[in-house]
Formats: C-alpha cells, structure tokens, sequence
C-alpha cells in the first residue's frame, strides 16, 4: 500500500526546509520525470507530436519546464499553449525560457499526438460569478473569473473529444467538476495526491504514475492517515501448518430472511474463503448444497455470525435479540444489508465497544444510517472520504467497508482505499458475497481490519473480466477460489 496526501504543500516544504532543496530543483525534477514519461510513451505507441496545454500557476511551470527539457531528450515536434497567462513566478520564468529557447508556442488548441494538461493540476478551485461576488471581489475581477471559466469551460469540451493519448502533469484539471479533463496517465509528483482516488474520478485519471523529485520518496513522504492498497496487499489464508482440523479454521453462522439467496451467496463466500464450517439459520439449504449445514438457533460452537443479507425488515426486533445474542457471547458480527437500517445501529455500536463489528454499507444504507446533514445521497457521495475519517474516529473499534467505484475501508482512524474493483461488481449479489468474505476471514482469526483489507481486495481482484455485462455472484465466488494460484502465475 501506498500512502496518499490530501495536500502535497506541506510535503515540499518539508523538502525545503528539512534538506535543502529548493523549489526549483523540485520543478526540474518532477518535470524531466514528466518528459521521460511523454517520451516514452511517444516511442512505445509511435507518436510524432506533442502540445503542452499550459495554466497560469506552478502546474504551468511544470509543463513548461517538461516542454523544455523533452526538447532537449527528444527529436518530437513541441508546442505550448498558454490557456491561461502566466502568473505565478515560476510560471513567468518558465515561460520566458522556453521562448529565449526558441520552442514554438501556439495560440490556438493545435492537432497533436499527444496533448499534456498542465493546467491547474490540484490547485483548481472551482468559482462562479455570485461566489466571486459574495467574496467582496470588485465587479471587474468577479467578470474576468467568469470569462476565464468560459475559456475554460469550451477547452475542456475541446480537450475531452480529441482523440489523442492525453497526459495529465500531477491531477487532471478539474478533477471532481463536471468540467474534468479525461486522461490515460496521470503523473502524479512526489506522491499521491488522496482526490485521484475518489470514486468520481476513476474514469478519468488513466493510469496513475508517481514522479520522482531528487529524493527518495520515504524521504519526500510524511505520516498519514490515508492509503492506496495494491494487489501485493493481498494476503489470502494460509494452510501451511498440516496438524489442524475443521475446528482451527472457525465457524460462520449466516442468518437467512426474506430473500433466501442473498444469504445463500454470503454463506458460499465464507466457504470458499477458507471457513471450516458455514451454517445457514431460518433456511435449510443441505438439500441443495451439501456443504453447508442448517440450525434452527445460533450454533454452539458458531465464532462469526453474518446479519443482513436478503434478511428483510420485518422482523427487525427478532434480529436484533439475535444481534445482542451473539455480541453478548462474543462473537465476531458482519453487519450488511436490511441490518444496516436498524433503528438501534449506533445504540449498539456504543454499547460493545470490545466486540469485533464490521458494517459493510453502500452508499444508499450509509446515508440512512447517518441521518447525515447531507441533503442527498450525491452530497454525500462528494464527502465520502470524510465521512469515513469521522466515522473511524468516533468508532475506531468498529471496521467500515463503505463500498463503491473505489472502495474505503476504515478502522482504527485509517483510511484505506481499494481502487482494484471492476464495474462488472455492479450487480446484485455482490455485496452479499463480500459480507460472505468477511465473516470467513474472521472466522480464521483475522483482525477487523485484515479482514476487511482481504475479503475487499480479494472482491475486487475476482472481478476482473472481459464481459463485464454477464457477470455474476457466482461467477464470483469462483474466481475468490482462483486467486492465489493466479497472483502466483
């Protein structure tokens, strides 16, 4: 896993200060990272052109200075265009280099191979005319905002329809706008900035490619709470040790309700993650699936119980008697689904603070469970992040698997993003399987957040494939049976 930053501010002035290196040693060298990386691609797919679409801050700086160097590395044909006048003072500086140097700046949006968006990287600050106003800018200054954003506006529409390998230097400008440039690669400078991980911005980033800055990046890189998980962070059960039985691997009891399938997928989802013994309550599915068993009360011996999938709400008194049932002998809870709208949620999440609780909620359950000050499901969307920084500091014993486009998982005051999952996840069920994953995770003694971590990647990972339209759950599950040998090959 990677770290990631919400500001990166503090890391280069930490570089300043801490060593010595200065602003404009940085530059150089996250823009000659950003040139070999144009120059690669150029050879790797045979292009001949590049245009350097150009802001008027340190972004602008960095692309200028790429253009320059690039110029220097490569025999591709350079053009800059400045969007926007040059205004910070490595902007200016910049700028006037690469005109002493001769390179060909363009007035108008050219035709080009390759076009690189140096624009705001992850300094845009999105305004409108009555924000302007209300922030007692003169009438003047608040027109030349709007006529800006219009320019803006129109080369974004331009910039998004060429067809062109596009490049974004650190953040695509307007990243989380409606107005967002959509690239294939971000290089990103230093480190990771956290908004490239939003679940609004995956399909625009491209790939994700972090720019060296002269030092290492531990060095660069300071303490947070935010992080990226990658496959290698997958960490699947072992069965190494030979001396064990059924009874070393843990007992998950998955409650069924109304809908009989949804528990069946999570029971099935256990089972392949490596629980011993899976028992489904209030439904006899032996007949059909010899592998699980059936109990009409909580099995004795049961260490995880899975609540929520295809459960229903008609019974919410009986199911939370069985809630409190199962945390008062101390067992590990996966709390999903119908479960998540119970009135006495957070009651209960105060009360067994000792208790090993994971909720694994999707954005429509969260935001009935907060009863947030969101006034929609799509203002919440645009806070996620934090609100899960809030939700883990308020209950750092509790895991939170918030699902979406990009995953988080929170616990213990971190925040840790899967960006590994496929759009052919959204279809039901899949939620189902992933409570499933959990509760069999759990059950073989992982912590709540290793659990989370896992049974997340491990989702996400089986997802992948080419027809996305006819996947389903139990196609699922069986690629979560194929892992280990696949990340083996």
């Amino acid at each position: 896993m990677k770290p990631l930053f919400e500001s990166k501010t503090i890391l280069d002035a930490n570089a300043v200060n801490s060593y010595g290196i200065d602003n404009q040693v940085l530059m150089e060298n996250a823009s000659l990272s950003l040139a070999k990386a144009i120059k690669k691609q150029a050879l790797k797919r045979g292009l001949k052109s590049v245009l350097f679409c150009i802001g008027s801050g340190d972004n602008g700086a960095d692309g200028l200075a790429s253009a320059r160097i690039l110029d220097s590395i490569s025999s591709l044909d350079i053009y800059i265009y400045n969007l926007l006048a040059p205004k910070s003072k490595l902007c200016i500086l910049q700028n006037e280099r690469t005109k002493k140097l001769g390179l060909k700046h363009v007035d108008s949006f050219i035709e080009a191979d390759i076009l690189v968006d140096c624009i705001f990287g992850t300094g845009f600050k999105p305004r409108n005319l009555n924000e302007a106003k209300d922030s007692k800018l003169d009438i003047k200054t608040a027109l030349t905002l709007e006529e800006s954003q219009t320019t803006i506006s129109n080369f974004a529409l331009e910039f998004n329809k060429k067809v062109a390998y596009k490049i974004a230097c650190d953040c695509p400008s307007m990243l989380g706008s409606e107005q967002a440039l959509k690239v294939n690669l971000t290089i990103a400078m230093g480190a990771l900035s956290l908004n490239l991980y939003e679940s609004k911005s995956k399909d625009y980033v491209g790939k994700i490619k972090v720019a060296p800055l002269g030092l290492k990046r531990e060095k660069y890189e300071s303490k947070s709470p935010y992080f990226v998980l990658e496959k290698s962070d997958l960490k699947l059960p072992s069965r190494k040790i030979q001396n064990v039985n059924k009874g070393s691997f843990g007992h998950v009891c998955v409650v069924s309700g109304e809908f009989k399938g949804a528990s069946l997928l999570s029971a099935k989802a256990a089972l392949t993650m490596g629980a011993a013994l899976v028992s489904t309550l209030g439904y006899d599915a032996s007949g059909s699936f010899p592998t699980l068993m059936y109990s009409q009360t909580l099995p004795p011996h049961a260490n995880v119980l899975v609540l929520g999938p295809g459960l229903g709400r008609s019974n919410t008194l009986k199911h939370e008697a069985l809630l409190k049932g199962a945390l008062d002998k101390g067992l590990k809870v996966v709390l999903d689904a119908d479960m998540l709208y119970l009135p006495s949620l957070w009651k209960i999440l105060d009360t067994y603070k000792d208790a090993s609780i994971v909720l694994t909620p999707h954005p429509k359950e969260l935001f009935s469970m907060l009863k947030s000050p969101f006034s929609s499901l799509e203002k919440l969307l645009e806070n996620m992040h934090k609100v899960a920084s809030s939700l883990t500091k308020e209950y750092p014993h509790v895991g939170f698997i918030l699902k979406g486009t990009n995953s988080i998982i929170a616990n213990e005051g971190m925040l840790y993003i899967n960006p590994l999952g496929h759009a052919s996840l959204a279809k039901g069920g899949s939620g189902d399987v992933l409570s499933g994953l959990v509760g069999g995770l759990l059950a073989q003694g992982y912590s709540i957040k290793d659990a989370s971590l896992t049974a997340s990647l491990a989702h996400a990972l089986a997802s992948k494939t080419k027809n996305a339209y006819s996947f389903n759950p139990l196609k699922l599950i069986k690629n979560i049976g194929k892992l280990e040998s696949k990340l083996r090959a």
